[in-house]
């Protein structure tokens, strides 16, 4: 979706009525040494605080890109084992002290450079 919105291609997708969730990698990175430090043990859910429709994140990249996309938005049927929502509790790995440092924007803008 990013090579597409960036090139300005067509590109269809689903409605990108999704939400998920997006975490950078230095954020996971801190999040298990956090775990790892407290000696924690158990289950524990690595996430970002917060989750996003996917056509938010297409939007997003687009402006990012000073671009207009043109993904063909609800052309293809969403698959038969889609994941619809993806928003994870995290309050366990908050309670350990650790606190998410990049934003979605912050690591889009990384990625897009």
């Amino acid at each position: 979706m990013i090579t597409a919105i960036k090139t300005e291609k067509d590109l269809e997708t689903s409605e990108l009525t999704q939400i998920w969730n997006f975490l950078h990698v230095d954020d996971c990175a801190q999040a298990i040494f956090s775990l790892l430090n407290n000696n924690s043990s158990g289950i524990y859910n690595v996430a970002s605080e917060s989750s996003v429709k996917l056509r938010d994140v297409a939007d997003l990249i687009a402006r990012l890109c000073g671009v207009e996309h043109k993904l063909q938005i609800g052309a293809l049927p969403f698959r038969k084992d889609e994941t619809f929502v993806m928003k994870p509790n995290i309050e366990k790995l908050i309670n350990l002290g650790w606190k998410e440092e990049y934003s979605l924007q912050e690591g889009l803008m990384e990625l897009l450079r």
